[in-house]
């Protein structure tokens, strides 16, 4: 993902460990990801969301195309956060 690459390669330039740090512990953590089907009027397919990651969604064709797209949007999420000193929720406990 160009985001995540581009953040990676920021924080080896820079020598910032601890946000390069931070961003390989979020990448790991496993958020639970909600699926909803789309009706045909919101275009078919499939929505994908995860709830402990404000306004994090992405959707797909199929399930498998939204769950892929979802842990884009996902790092995309991650890695603004980090740029913007955002706090990053952890997974809620299910």
């Amino acid at each position: 993902m160009l985001l995540e690459t581009d953040l990676l390669k920021e924080l080896l330039e820079r020598g910032d460990l601890k946000m390069k740090n931070d961003l390989n512990y979020y990448l790991q953590q496993q958020y639970e990801v909600f699926l909803y089907p789309l009706s045909q009027e919101e275009g078919g397919g499939w929505l994908a969301e995860i709830r402990d990651l404000p306004g994090c969604i992405s959707d797909g064709e199929t399930q498998e195309e939204a769950l892929k797209n979802i842990e884009e949007a996902k790092k995309a999420w991650i890695v603004i956060a980090l740029q913007r000193g955002l706090e990053i929720p952890l997974p809620r406990l299910i």
